[in-house]
């Protein structure tokens, strides 16, 4: 019998791109956990950020921080702890981005010229990064403790930006746009942790596994081309990211959790028949 494994973006996706709450899709959150499917975030939210929402939102497994930097598995998970892993609450943690120093470094290498295009989220204050994203403060505070990424508000133009990804390209490093932000990263990317991860679930867990990605922005792109399923949420504010990928992908009529819902239970009944969620 197959087993899905879900992968899911967090902003614009599985939360509401204004409120951030994930109302609609809290019923199918929990007919999921009773069929032992697990729902994994994977998203550019920090580890302070996810350690928070995972337990508001009831999930019990892993997650995926700082679009594929960081994979942190619960302890009580029966995955073993690779070597040179951290340690973050109840959760091991291991890393395949840069850290955020070595990302830094190569910003303030770039010409000053640079430096009106954007505005590192960490130099923000707490106060700024409220009214950017509407957080709460201590929820504004958690996005600024990024480890191994440099979230920037892009002042600049387009064709400026991608100027700008071609000049970071030649240091080794990358820049994937979000819903809000763009966020400077090394070589690592959501699908390479999501990979490694499912891997790891074959192999100490077991099953059929089906992967299914779900996301709505440009950073969310590799996952959804590297899942087996894929499922693009409509934005309010921006159009679908294009995929190379013809097969197995499902666009929601809805935005946020309302899409959300509506995608994951058409892509479930295709694969489990129709009595799977009744």
């Amino acid at each position: 019998m197959k087993r899905p494994v879900i992968y899911t973006d967090l902003d614009g996706s599985l939360l509401d791109h204004y409120t951030y709450e994930a109302t609609e899709a809290l019923p199918l959150l929990r007919q999921l956990e009773q069929l032992g499917t697990p729902v994994i975030p994977c998203t550019s939210k920090t580890a302070a950020e996810l350690v928070p929402l995972c337990k508001t939102l009831q999930l019990s497994g892993p997650f995926i921080a700082e679009n594929g930097a960081l994979i942190c598995v619960p302890t009580n998970w029966p995955i073993p702890m690779p070597t040179n892993s951290g340690r973050i609450g109840a959760y091991w943690s291991h890393s395949l981005g840069y850290p955020r120093a070595a990302l830094r470094a190569v910003l303030d290498s770039l010409s000053g010229d640079w430096q009106r295009c954007y505005q590192p989220l960490v130099d923000l204050s707490v106060e700024d990064v409220m009214s950017l994203t509407q957080l709460d403060a201590r929820a504004a505070a958690r996005a600024q403790r990024r480890d191994f990424t440099e979230t920037l508000v892009w002042r600049g133009s387009d064709a400026e930006y991608s100027q700008f990804t071609a000049v970071v390209t030649q240091s080794g490093l990358q820049c994937v746009r979000g819903g809000r932000f763009v966020h400077l990263m090394g070589p690592n990317t959501k699908a390479d942790a999501m990979a490694w991860l499912q891997l790891a679930i074959g192999h100490y867990l077991g099953g059929d596994l089906v992967s299914i990605g779900i996301g709505d922005a440009d950073n969310d792109r590799a996952l959804l081309e590297a899942t087996d399923h894929a499922l693009l949420i409509r934005s309010p504010v921006h159009a679908f990211p294009s995929l190379e990928r013809k097969h197995n992908i499902y666009f929601s009529h809805r935005c946020g959790p309302e899409g959300w819902t509506e995608g994951v239970q058409a892509i479930l009944r295709t694969l489990l028949g129709e009595e799977a969620l009744a």
